[in-house]
């Protein structure tokens, strides 16, 4: 998502540098750089609450309590 983003200001920028709209450059590289600081959150609120549970869609029944607590120690520090 995040590359996209930046893919997507890419030629935005260049428009609008072309057209010789600095404030829109702005504006667009804010609204980018919000939405990536929302989605960086989002993410982060939903593998920090439920980081067992998306280890779980991986290991299934099969997997043990070390790796769980390993899976989960890796998605925190990714």
């Amino acid at each position: 998502i995040f590359v996209s983003i930046g893919n997507a200001v890419s030629p935005y920028v260049s428009q609008n540098l072309g057209a010789n709209k600095p404030r829109r450059i702005k504006k667009g590289y804010q609204a980018a750089l919000v939405l990536d600081v929302c989605f960086a959150v989002l993410a982060f609120i939903i593998i920090e609450t439920l980081h067992t549970q998306i280890s779980s869609l991986f290991l299934g029944k099969d997997g043990t309590a070390f790796a769980y607590q390993v899976s989960g120690d890796y998605m925190r520090w990714l």
